[in-house]
């Protein structure tokens, strides 16, 4: 029997049941859909705005250790990322590229080497949140 069949034979207080309930549950579907959208995406902007604050506020402390080339210093400061579970790693890195120190809630996971770039960047990326932040000494690299 075909869904046709079947409706016309429905009574009319079943048809008038389903007549309602079809739109207003599409209705909530998709309500429910942006919602859920906007929480995910707000979600990742909040990581971003964040994350964002909390690098500029360690370049601004790691500045001293780059400078004198101070690694003892420059692992405790990143040692404070600990605190922060969203934080997998973190590295601070030279001018020339060498990784000064570096910051790994799992040891074995880890930045093998740096990225030179002279803008800072924030994306996503393979489910993660990748952010590079240029670390400046009085408005210089």
């Amino acid at each position: 029997m075909s869904w046709a069949a079947r409706y016309r034979d429905l009574p009319i207080r079943y048809k008038l049941k389903l007549i309602v309930m079809l739109p207003v549950g599409a209705a909530l579907t998709v309500a429910c859909g942006a919602i859920l959208l906007y929480q995910y995406y707000s979600l990742r902007d909040s990581l971003r705005r964040d994350l964002s604050v909390l690098a500029e506020i360690t370049a601004d402390n790691s500045t001293a250790a780059l400078s004198f080339g101070d690694r003892e210093t420059a692992v405790e400061l990143l040692s404070g990322l600990r605190e922060k579970r969203s934080i997998v790693t973190a590295s601070l890195c030279s001018v020339d590229g060498k990784v000064l120190a570096r910051y790994s809630r799992d040891r074995s996971d880890g930045v093998r080497k740096c990225f030179q770039s002279n803008v800072n960047i924030t994306r996503f990326r393979d489910g993660r949140l990748w952010m590079f932040q240029r670390i400046l000494l009085d408005r210089q690299s």
